[in-house]
C-alpha cells in the first residue's frame, strides 16, 4: 500500500452587504493533477466592517505584541489575547481598550515557561496550553491565578490546541509530531506515536479527570539518525526527525453542543463525532487532493532555505535547568534537514478547519502551491451553504457574539497585530 492510498483505508467601514450568487465558478484544472482549488455551489462574497485593530510596532505601549498565537472571545465581547513570546495575556473591552494583562515568564503558580494556546471556558474562565509546565493553566475571568493540571503522562513535546466544551471541561489534542516515552528513565529513546489522541478533560474541582474521546490518524514516521547541538553543559544529540512537507494535518474544531468535526487525511472528509468520541456522521466533497510535482518540491525547499537565511523558518525553542542550547547548531541542523526534507505525495484538499457560533463548518481548502484557496460554509449535515472565492476571506480565528470574529495578521514588518470584525449576512 502506497503513502497516496493511504488515506482511502481509513473509515468511512460601510454597512455589511453579504452577496449569494446562484451561479457556481470553476477554476480550470491544471496538467499537474487534479485541482483542489474549484470554486463551485452557490458563491458568496461577504462583506466586512471592521470594529478596531490592536498591535503596534512601535514599542513601549500594552499593545506592541511579539508573537500572538491565540486569540478568545468572552460572551460580553471581550477578546484574550496569547502573547507567547511576551508569556501575556491581554483583555481588551468590545472597543478595543485595555482592560487588564496577567502572566508572567517564570515557573511560579500563575508564571508561563511555553504558552502556546489559550481558551475560555463556560462561566469565564481562562485556560492556557504551557508546553514548558506540561500543563493547562487556569484562570479565573479577570486574570486571576486558580489552579493547573498536568497534561498525560507521555507527552514529551507538541502544541497543544484546546476548545471550550458545554460541561465541566475541555477538549484538546497534541498537534503535529510529539515523541512520547514508554516507561520511566532508561527505558530507551522516545518513540513516535501511530495516532494523535483528543482528549476531553474534566475540570471539576481540583482534581481533573481526562480520556481519549478519539485517536485521530497520523502518517507514519521514523525516527532518523541523530543531530548533535551545543547545550548549556556541551553537547548532546537530539532524536533525529526528518521534516516532511504537504503532509496531512489534523484538523480540529467543536460544536457549540459539544460535537467535535475532525479532519485528519488527505481527502475532503471530515468525521463528527458525538461528546463521547462516537461517530455521527462524515462530511465529504468529491474534491480529489491534487498530486505533488517536481516544481512544487523545489519550490518549498527553496522557501524553507530561504526562510531559515532570513532568520524565519521554524521556531525551536528547548529549555533545561541548565540554560538554551546554541541557536546556530541548531540553525545549521534544520538546514541539513531541509535539503534532505521528504515530501508527501498529494496537497491535502483541506488546509484548515473551524465551526462558528452557529455551528457552521468552515473548510478552507488549498489552492495552488501554498496559497490558499476557496472557503466552503456547510452544516454538520453535510449541506454546501456556499462557498467563499480564494483571497476573499480566511477563517476567523475567533468567533464571538453578534457575529463578531478576530484574524491575527502580521503587519509589513511582520509584527503581530489582531483585527476584530462584524461578518453580517453569511447563509
Amino acid at each position: 500500500m502506497t503513502l497516496a492510498t493511504r488515506r482511502l483505508s481509513r473509515p468511512k467601514t460601510s454597512r455589511p452587504v453579504a452577496i449569494l450568487l446562484t451561479v457556481g465558478l470553476a477554476a480550470g484544472c491544471s496538467d499537474e493533477g487534479p485541482a483542489t482549488s474549484q470554486v463551485d455551489g452557490p458563491v458568496v462574497l461577504p462583506m466586512v466592517e471592521t470594529s478596531y485593530t490592536v498591535g503596534q510596532a512601535a514599542g513601549g505601549h500594552w499593545d506592541s505584541f511579539s508573537r500572538v498565537t491565540s486569540v478568545a472571545f468572552d460572551e460580553e465581547s471581550r477578546l484574550f489575547i496569547l502573547d507567547t513570546d511576551a508569556h501575556l495575556v491581554s483583555l481588551v473591552d468590545p472597543e478595543g481598550e485595555l482592560v487588564t494583562q496577567f502572566g508572567s515568564r517564570g515557573d511560579g503558580p500563575g508564571q508561563f515557561r511555553v504558552p502556546q494556546s489559550l481558551a475560555l471556558r463556560p462561566g469565564g474562565e481562562v485556560v492556557v496550553a504551557d508546553a514548558g509546565h506540561r500543563a493547562f493553566l487556569i484562570f479565573d475571568a479577570q486574570g486571576v491565578y486558580q489552579r493547573q493540571h498536568p497534561f498525560p503522562d507521555g507527552v514529551m513535546a507538541g502544541a497543544n490546541l484546546l476548545f471550550p466544551h458545554l460541561d465541566d471541561g475541555l477538549v484538546y489534542a497534541a498537534r503535529g509530531v510529539i515523541m512520547q516515552r514508554v516507561g520511566g528513565p532508561g527505558s530507551g529513546p522516545p518513540s513516535i506515536p501511530d495516532g494523535t489522541p483528543i482528549h476531553r478533560m474534566i475540570l471539576a474541582g481540583e482534581a481533573a479527570q481526562d480520556t481519549v474521546l478519539h485517536r485521530a490518524w497520523r502518517p507514519p514516521r521514523e525516527l532518523g539518525e541523530p543531530g548533535r547541538v551545543q547545550g548549556p553543559r556541551g553537547g548532546v544529540r537530539l532524536p533525529g526527525l526528518a521534516i516532511r512537507a504537504f503532509e496531512p494535518q489534523l484538523h480540529l474544531a467543536v460544536f457549540p453542543d459539544g460535537r467535535l468535526a475532525v479532519a485528519d487525511s488527505s481527502d475532503y472528509r471530515i468525521q463528527i463525532l458525538d461528546r463521547w468520541g462516537g461517530l455521527d456522521g462524515t462530511v465529504e466533497r468529491p474534491i480529489e487532493p491534487r498530486p505533488v510535482t517536481q516544481a512544487d518540491r523545489t519550490r518549498e525547499r527553496d522557501r524553507r532555505l530561504a526562510e531559515l537565511e532570513a532568520g524565519g523558518g521554524p521556531r525551536i525553542q528547548i529549555v533545561t535547568s541548565g540554560g538554551s542550547f546554541d541557536q546556530g547548531d541548531l540553525r545549521e541542523m534544520l538546514e541539513e534537514q531541509v535539503q534532505d526534507m521528504d515530501f508527501w505525495p498529494e496537497l491535502p484538499v483541506i488546509r484548515s478547519l473551524a465551526v462558528d457560533n452557529q455551528s457552521r463548518l468552515w473548510v478552507h481548502r488549498s489552492g495552488e502551491g501554498r496559497d490558499p484557496g476557496p472557503l466552503d460554509l456547510l452544516t454538520a449535515e453535510g449541506e454546501l451553504l456556499g462557498t467563499i472565492p480564494p483571497d476573499a476571506l480566511t477563517i476567523p480565528q475567533a468567533f464571538g457574539p453578534d457575529g463578531q470574529v478576530a484574524w491575527i495578521e502580521l503587519d509589513e514588518l511582520e509584527v503581530s497585530r489582531v483585527r476584530v470584525a462584524r461578518l453580517e449576512g453569511l447563509p
